[in-house]
């Protein structure tokens, strides 16, 4: 095939080419558009209810140590040999409030304060004549005063006229050094009470130094007692749990060693300057 016969089919070949091409187009743009469909909207559901406020109980447990709520030391407020009381003076003996635990020697201080009585008595006696002839007024009272003093009970109230406003009969009864010897009786009264130590709560000695028939001075450390009617655990708590721990808290003890358990409460507020906390229990 010649060249020119290969040159005019290929020109034909390129003209029908885009002849159909063109064609194409044309009968593209005549179909009719299709409708579009619309867009569908997606609707999402969730479950809900309404909030419930309540409060969410923490619980914290720890070993503890059980320790006494007081501990008292128990001082001779006089001298003189130890007498026996109404329980055994010895480390783990047990007593009841108002128990006497043990006397200091007193029958001297006893009779001393006695002869004072007498002697006061013997001056009332003395003034009872002149009160009766200057006052006549005041003798019924002075002289049921006379009638009540007894030597082996505490001196009654004076007469509410001795410390009145009656300047007269004051100078009268300070002249014969009534006031100053009936509180001077007083006052051996209340130093004679602090011979006989009573128990001031239900506990225990957990110290004793010194025995029935010895001898001790004012001041002396006699015992160490504590009250065993309120007790409390110390309970070391770790930093991340002591803000779970408020006072007024309520707390449950619980022994391994008695399997028994007690209710108490927190009593104490956590060191914040310490790494490890403490809270206290009251059984």
């Amino acid at each position: 095939m010649s060249k020119r016969r290969i040159i005019i089919v290929s020109v034909g070949l390129i003209v029908l080419l885009g002849f159909s091409f063109v064609l194409m187009q044309v009968l593209v743009g005549m179909k009719p558009e299709p409708p579009r469909k619309a867009e569908e909207v997606v609707k999402r559901f969730v479950k809900a209810k309404p909030v419930a406020y309540h409060t969410v109980t923490a619980s914290v447990t720890a070993p503890g140590r059980v320790l006494a709520t007081n501990e008292v030391m128990l001082v001779a407020e006089a001298s003189g040999r130890i007498e026996p009381g109404e329980i055994a003076l010895k480390k783990g003996a047990r007593f009841r409030k108002g128990q006497k635990l043990l006397n200091i020697y007193k029958d001297e201080a006893e009779m001393s304060l006695r002869a004072k009585k007498s002697q006061f008595l013997n001056s009332l006696a003395n003034m009872l004549p002149d009160i009766k002839i200057d006052y006549p007024d005041f003798y019924d009272q002075f002289n049921q005063f006379f009638s009540s003093v007894k030597l082996d009970q505490d001196l009654p109230d004076l007469p509410k006229v001795a410390t009145g406003n009656n300047e007269q009969l004051k100078v009268f009864l300070a002249s014969r050094n009534i006031l100053s010897d009936y509180y001077s009786i007083k006052k051996d009264e209340m130093a004679l009470k602090r011979y006989t130590l009573y128990a001031p709560f239900d506990g225990t000695f957990t110290q004793v130094n010194f025995e029935v028939g010895a001898f001790v001075n004012m001041g002396t450390q006699l015992a160490k007692m504590i009250s065993t009617s309120n007790m409390e655990v110390e309970v070391p708590v770790e930093n991340r749990q002591s803000e779970w721990i408020k006072v007024g808290s309520s707390a449950i003890i619980h022994s391994t060693s008695r399997n028994k358990s007690w209710h108490g409460h927190v009593s104490a507020r956590p060191i914040l300057s310490r790494p490890i906390r403490s809270l206290e229990a009251f059984l």
